[in-house]
């Protein structure tokens, strides 16, 4: 990232002084010459504007050099980037720049649409609460030998966590005194913060396949919030659940996100707070039914890796039954174009995907005795 400051002159336009642009390149320049090229295209190219929901804007403006497009620029107003510094530079597309900018507004706007559409959407503390972190746990647990009262959805590995209902896949036992050189924490403290909503705590969007997860009985996790709604209601987990896992779920959660190494991201408690999402306690009873009943229809079948959402038969069976509950159009244009960014793929627009063999274990917190 390059971060570039001047100071303003007093007789400058006003739309000069209260706008930001931000230059998105989709690849490096790798020789001097191509630098330059790059940074005349820059100065030369009228950035496209980011547009509002009563004011809907489409364009790109694309940073090509010779037959080469290398980037995209766009402004967005001043008042908007200093409650969203980075907003926009979330994505390397200025389409989904637009559309994850209104959408968190609670406007859907589709490429090349006429108007937008209402999604109800509110932060995720509105709605309930983040059980503890996997460290939390480690100060309070260790593993149980069997089957005990304390169960826990631990781990979250790509290759077996394929779908969104799951069962505890271990048992903890509370510490009889604390581990060294750690504070001991209650598990009689701990244990009411146990949930069936899971919400992941660390990502590869190129490997992992889900966001949220719903296990088959109230649990701790090492490396997932668990999460309670305020209004226990189990149609309202089951489409909170199914909400994060689709593409519009996604694209506002890769927005909000804390980049930590290319596909590699992190959602912490203050990450996740403040996250946008459905606003399940707006719906009507039979939203919720009906998002409850695509829940059970999916929860079990496999979902393949998020970078390929859009040959995904589960992942779009879940985009069409919210665009049929909350009356959206089709949005499989917003699931292409999501699908080629970098932070999804790990890898440059154009770039074939390179799948990390990471062992994602070595991420996650481990119960010591």
């Amino acid at each position: 990232m390059l971060l570039v400051a001047r100071k303003l002159r007093v007789d400058e336009p006003r739309e000069t002084r209260e706008e930001c642009v931000f230059i998105n390149l989709w690849r490096n320049p790798t020789t001097t010459a191509d630098a330059l090229a790059i940074g005349e295209s820059i100065a030369t190219t009228s950035p496209a504007i980011v547009g509002t929901a009563t004011a809907p804007q489409h364009g790109v403006a694309a940073l090509n050099v010779g037959g080469s497009k290398w980037g995209e620029a766009l402004r967005i107003p001043l008042s908007e980037v200093r409650m969203h510094p980075w907003l926009g530079c979330t994505f390397a597309q200025t389409a989904l720049v637009r559309c994850n900018w209104l959408l968190r507004q609670g406007h859907l706007l589709l490429p090349g649409a006429p108007n937008s559409h209402s999604v109800p959407l509110c932060p995720l503390e509105r709605l309930g609460d983040l059980g503890p972190d996997g460290r939390d746990i480690h100060d309070g647990f260790t593993r149980g030998r069997g089957v005990t009262p304390y169960p826990a959805l631990w781990n979250n590995d790509s290759d077996e966590v394929t779908t969104i209902d799951r069962a505890p896949n271990l048992y903890l036992s509370p510490r009889a005194r604390a581990a060294a050189g750690r504070p001991e924490r209650p598990a009689n403290l701990l244990w009411p913060k146990a949930a069936r909503t899971m919400l992941a705590v660390r990502l590869r969007f190129n490997t992992h396949r889900l966001v949220a997860a719903r296990v088959s009985e109230a649990a701790l996790s090492n490396v997932w919030y668990p999460f309670s709604l305020r209004s226990v209601n189990e149609d309202a987990e089951k489409a909170l659940t199914l909400w994060l896992n689709s593409t519009l779920g996604l694209l506002v959660l890769a927005g909000h996100r804390v980049p930590t190494q290319g596909a590699w991201v992190q959602f912490k408690k203050p990450t996740w707070g403040p996250l946008p999402v459905l606003n399940v306690a707006a719906l009507s009873d039979q939203q919720l039914r009906q998002l409850a009943s695509a829940y059970d229809q999916v929860s079990h079948a496999e979902v393949l890796p998020i970078r390929m959402m859009d040959v995904d038969p589960v992942r779009q069976e879940i985009d069409h039954v919210f665009g049929t509950v909350l009356g959206l159009p089709p949005i499989s244009a917003v699931r292409n174009l999501l699908v080629q960014e970098p932070i999804i793929q790990n890898a440059s627009i154009g770039v074939p995907s390179q799948v990390e063999p990471v062992e994602e274990r070595q991420e996650q917190f481990e119960l010591l005795r």
